[in-house]
């Protein structure tokens, strides 16, 4: 190995170590760290489902619609 690339191989590591360093610093800051959190048995509620809304289609004509388009065909 030269020792141009020895150095370049160097310099990669101290690069990854320096972004890894950040990282974690990142996760220390905003507490978001697995061995941090909180261990709770109480299960959070399911939510109900939000109401569908009727929607208006008096301003289509279904049977015109149905005529030229026989099958669901997405595309």
């Amino acid at each position: 190995m030269t020792l141009l690339r020895r150095y370049s191989t160097l310099w990669y590591a101290v690069g990854a170590l320096l972004v890894l360093m950040a990282w974690h610093q990142v996760f220390v800051m905003t507490g978001v760290l697995w061995w941090n959190a909180p261990q709770s048995s109480a299960r959070v509620q399911v939510p109900a489902p939000l109401p569908e809304a009727e929607l208006d289609t008096t301003w289509v004509d279904t049977r015109a619609f149905l005529k030229t388009h026989p099958e669901w065909n997405p595309r």
